[in-house]
């Protein structure tokens, strides 16, 4: 199947070059946690992630990555574990 880049999103092989554009906060407080849009191109198309962070005494986390198709890392994970 698809091979999924957890940052960028699925088809996304290593050595493909990445433009990041606007970042953006979306929802949340500048403080966490926060949900964050990213504008990426690839191959040519623009996609944009939604990130959502956490902030806590060891820093900024990723907590889950929400791609265009609407999957997101936690469900890929969550699918390829039967959990």
């Amino acid at each position: 199947g698809p091979v999924l880049n957890a940052f960028f999103g699925w088809g996304v092989l290593p050595h493909t070059e990445v433009a990041i554009g606007k970042i953006a906060l979306v929802s949340g407080q500048d403080e966490g946690p926060a949900t964050v849009g990213v504008s990426v191109r690839y191959r040519g198309e623009a996609h944009k992630l939604l990130v959502h962070v956490l902030l806590d005494e060891d820093g900024w986390h990723i907590a889950n990555v929400i791609y265009d198709n609407g999957k997101s890392l936690i469900d890929h994970y969550r699918d390829a574990t039967g959990r």
